[in-house]
């Protein structure tokens, strides 16, 4: 019989393996010839496909999605409903890894071998499984391709995975072994919870494989993600056309399909494609002839022509996605440090891809070669975008890319060792405004700003880094002569000071730049003359500035073009500007020639309002501003005049500036019609506040009510927008009162139990910060932390860790508590951090709450943080006792050591990754997990998960800990063992 099952399989590779048929009755052969063990097993052995599912049982599984449940919970329950769905024709394995031991990369067990096991058994054997352990993507897509029964000619291997590798084996090239096995294997990737960065991350093994990425965020997106990979991919026709869409970037939510008949000229729309659909040929029944495919998406298009004779063809058709209109500055002689350094990007208009790594920033050699490339992300704004420049000096090209490697911006720069530093601030500010700064020269992301007066540094210094991701400086809240500090480190890292300006903090000075002046402008400009009197642009209603340059007659508002500056936008009836410039504000920029964005004031007739585009110097007291993106800062003197707020509002929207490159034609002001009028709004509406949308869809709606000539009822538009305005008070003003209040209860639409905003120690709001960068340090308890923009905070000394409560003042007015007394939820909607457990309720979650959860749970410490690495891995060392030194992975952070009771020293290692995911090592601190010892009968020991191995090794093997002496303070056997115990307890 061995010889006959011999001979049955020589036959199978030869010829028999890919004819159906065949297959079958070699089944039945086999099936005959050798004993088989049961009914599932024999339904395994017949089969030409299999499906093998990977489930992440790693310690992070644990982790709470915004619903509040946690991804073992949801994927158990998924699990079992896709179990009973799916086909049962098709043979199911299971692999699980992480569920046995923490810390161990070998924890991968088959679960089930591929067979036809009921789904109930396999949903009990699942249900099962804890989470624990580390994430050895790579090992498990091995041993889950071992499983596929030989017979298969295709498989799908389903990775449900939370997080990334994290015990070395590289899943992109096991992935491009596995494409190169004998039969068909997919292996898709479902990320469940992954950051759009992490899921990138992974993109690589469905791509080798032909596989699917997907990034379900909740229980309904992990069903449909499962239901996808199962799906059975229909079987091309014999003959015919088919239209496949091919996009490099993010799958639109849906595509629409045209064919346009060359010989007629005639387009038929012929479907709108969306969901499961999309990644699917689509057949079309045409004559033959020369016809071209048109796809359209939201912000896209493409098209190919093709010929349909008598054979089948597939016809591809690549959309072109619409691309971000950004803007790329040098801000070098960049230092040459092999480090990273802060590239000026923003992105002055979104395009297609908006996801968090849409676009590549390469750097290139001046010959063209490749050399590193970071990501971003392609959402409106300023980026916090970044570069590793080799430490060779020299030229270098920056180039930002699409996925698809086309050009979008291109920059030649200059890297040298030791490049001079120039930095720009303004002559004065009033306290605690923000101090706009810029520099050029080193630009490394660990440089810093410091504010300096006399021999004493004021606060925190602010690091590049810091500044490219939205934080600010601020000015001192005492008066003074004070000192603007860049400083950098050379390449032993000590620090050097590179550029130094002086500024005064206090009254702004009253120049032709500053606020002062404008306001005595503005009353100038309202002395009643006599007659009428002819300005640059024609004649004028009287009351106007003798230095006026645009002025507005009305009845409608006029369209003003700067033939100089390239600015337009439109101009309320009643109102007139001076002349828009590009000059400089102080006299050293002034004659170095620099250029800056356009600034221009703009007065009303008859009265003391006033708006100024751009000021050189600007306090809040003065009223409020808001950004315009590259024109900067949009202010105007506080009134609560309706009219005067609604042409805020109508000069704020309509606002463009474009560069000028050509001559650009200066017109007198003229009434707009209302189409123009609303067209010129409609482009400038994207990411306003929900109130400034109210008011300018209101806008809209009455500009829609035009005259017989086209023009404009200022009248309605203005009735319009009182109407939205005043809404917008009453939502908004439904539970405040003067004070402002922390986080009380509305009763009856009035406030209840409140605490007044003043009374918080600690303050980061507009005009009332206790700290000048929010970075806070509270005395009584050594609690240290940065404080988000419109926070406030309470700090009280406990023991072991003090507590703290954070206070949202605006938005959804959220409240975050560190180590409350009492949390009703349990362990649902805690975090760890270096200063005990920070919680918030996870059913109230929303951006603002994630975004200041992360920044507090990266920064809350009761320690100094001594090093922090860029994008390489580098050395610490803290001479002081006890003395600590070492090495880390790239980002991540160490404290400075202190001395526990016993003796020991302890510290935290720490880093938030490009996912957001917050990483903690502890050293000889309580409670943590896979535990081992490091230098000298020293423990270290994992906090959370994401830590992978080569990360924890690259610390643990090379940290060095000592006291005054430099010698480690040593523990016995014995001693050691206790401390292990929890480690040895879970190896067993």
């Amino acid at each position: 019989m061995l010889h006959v099952f011999r001979l049955l399989v020589a036959c199978w590779n030869k010829t028999i393996r890919r004819d159906r048929t065949w297959a079958l009755l070699f089944a039945l052969l086999i099936a005959q010839a050798v004993p088989v063990s049961s009914p599932s097993i024999a339904v395994a052995a017949e089969a030409d496909k299999a499906t093998v599912l990977i489930l992440d049982a790693s310690g992070s599984m644990w982790g709470r999605l915004k619903d509040g449940q946690t991804k073992i919970e949801v994927a158990r329950d998924v699990l079992g409903g896709f179990l009973l769905s799916r086909d049962a024709s098709v043979p199911l394995g299971a692999v699980a890894y992480g569920h046995n031991r923490k810390g161990d990369c070998s924890d991968i067990e088959v679960i089930s071998p591929v067979s036809g096991q009921g789904a109930v058994v396999l949903a009990q054997r699942l249900d099962r499984i804890s989470p624990k352990g580390k994430t050895p993507l790579g090992q498990s897509l091995l041993l889950a391709a071992r499983e596929v029964p030989r017979t298969a000619e295709e498989a799908d291997i389903v990775l449900v995975t939370d997080g990334l590798e994290t015990c070395g084996v590289d899943p992109c090239e096991v992935a491009k072994s596995l494409a190169n096995e004998g039969i068909k294997l997919r292996a898709h990737v479902v990320g469940f919870g992954l950051t759009v960065a992490e899921a990138n991350t992974l993109a690589c093994v469905p791509e080798a494989t032909g596989g699917l990425l997907m990034r379900p965020q909740s229980g309904a997106e992990l069903a449909e993600a499962l239901a996808r990979v199962s799906a059975e991919i229909p079987a091309a026709a014999p003959v015919g056309t088919r239209l496949f869409f091919s996009y490099p970037g993010s799958m639109p939510d849906s595509y629409q399909w045209t064919l346009r008949d060359e010989q007629t000229g005639l387009e038929k729309v012929l479907a709108t494609v969306s969901g499961d659909a999309r990644y699917q040929a689509f057949p079309i029944e045409v004559a033959a002839g020369a016809y071209t495919a048109i796809v359209t998406a939201k912000a896209g298009r493409g098209e190919t022509s093709f010929v349909v004779g008598s054979e089948p063809q597939d016809i591809y058709v690549v959309m072109k996605g619409q691309l971000p209109v950004i803007a790329l500055r040098d801000r070098g002689p960049y230092a040459a440090r092999g480090e990273s350094v802060v590239i000026d990007l923003r992105f002055l208009q979104a395009g297609q891809e908006e996801g968090g790594a849409a676009f590549a920033l390469r750097l290139y050699s001046a010959g063209g070669e490749s050399i590193t490339y970071s990501t971003v992300d392609g959402k409106e704004g300023s980026k916090s975008a970044s570069i590793n420049l080799p430490a060779e000096p020299g030229r270098y090209i920056l180039k930002l890319e699409t996925w698809g490697e086309e050009v979008l911006e291109e920059l030649e720069i200059v890297a040298e060792t030791d490049p001079e530093v120039s930095l720009m601030a303004p002559v004065s500010v009033e306290p605690g405004a923000e101090i706009q700064i810029q520099s050029t020269g080193s630009q490394m992301r660990s440089d810093h700003i410091e504010i300096w007066q006399g021999d004493t540094q004021i606060g925190w210094a602010v690091t590049l880094a810091s500044l490219s991701e939205g934080n600010k400086l601020t000015a001192p809240e005492e008066p003074g002569t004070y000192d603007i500090v860049y400083v950098s480190t050379n390449t032993a890292w000590d620090r050097v000071e590179k550029a130094r300006v002086q500024i005064e903090v206090g009254t702004v000075q009253d120049d032709a730049t500053g606020a002062g002046a404008l306001r005595k402008k503005v009353e100038a400009g309202t002395e009643q003359r006599g007659g009428t009197e002819q300005g640059a642009v024609g004649t004028y209603q009287h009351e106007v500035g003798e230095d006026s340059v645009y002025a507005c007659a009305g009845p409608a508002p006029c369209q003003i073009t700067d033939a100089a500056t390239g600015l337009s936008f439109l101009l309320p009836a009643g109102w007139w500007t001076d002349q828009p410039s590009q000059e400089a504000y102080t006299a050293g920029q002034q004659e170095a020639g620099v250029r800056v964005p356009p600034h221009v004031n703009v007065f009303r007739t008859g009265s003391n309002d006033a708006f100024v585009l751009g000021p050189h110097q600007w306090s809040s007291f003065n009223g409020p501003c808001e950004d315009v993106g590259d024109l900067g800062q949009f202010c105007m003197f506080s009134s609560s005049d309706v009219e005067v707020l609604s042409a805020f509002q109508l000069i704020k929207a309509t606002l463009i500036w474009q560069p000028v490159s050509v001559p650009i034609v200066s017109a007198p002001p003229a009434p707009v019609s209302a189409p123009d009028f609303a067209g010129e709004v409609m482009k400038q509406m994207a990411g306003e506040d929900p109130q400034t949308k109210a008011m300018l869809n209101a806008l809209l709606g009455a500009a829609q009510n035009a005259g017989p000539n086209g023009e404009i009822d200022q009248g309605a538009v203005l009735n319009a927008l009182l109407g939205a305005m005043q809404a917008g008070e009453m939502e908004g003003q439904a539970c405040a009162d003067a004070l402002g209040h922390g986080p009380d209860r509305c009763e009856n639409g009035k406030e209840a139990g409140g605490k007044a905003w003043s009374d918080y120690p600690h303050r980061c709001l507009p005009g009332d910060k206790t700290t000048p960068s929010c970075d806070i340090r509270d005395q009584e308890s050594g609690l240290a932390f940065y404080l988000p923009e419109n926070w406030v905070a309470d700090v009280q000394a406990a023991s072991p860790h003090p507590r703290a409560e954070f206070v949202q003042k605006t938005g959804s007015a959220h409240s975050i508590w560190l180590n409350p007394e009492n949390w009703p939820l349990g362990d649902r909607g805690c975090y760890l951090t270096r200063a005990g457990s920070l919680c918030a309720d996870p059913d109230q979650s929303d951006d603002d709450l994630v975004r200041a959860l992360q920044t507090l749970q990266f920064t809350l410490t009761t320690g100094e943080v001594i090093r922090r690495c860029a994008d390489e891995a580098c050395e610490f060392k803290y001479p002081n006792p006890p003395v600590i030194s070492g090495r880390m992975p790239a980002l991540w952070s160490v404290e400075a050591a202190r001395q526990r009771e016993d003796g020991r020293y302890s510290t935290w290692f720490f880093d938030r990754d490009r996912g957001g995911n917050f990483k903690l090592i502890g050293l000889n601190q309580d409670e943590g997990e896979n535990c081992r010892e490091a230098a000298a009968n020293q423990l270290l020991c994992e906090f959370t998960p994401y830590i992978s191995e080569a990360e924890f090794g690259l610390i643990r093997s090379n940290l060095v800990v000592g006291g005054a002496s430099g010698q480690p303070a040593a523990l016995n056997g014995q001693q050691l063992l206790d401390l292990l115990a929890p480690s040895r307890k879970a190896a067993q």
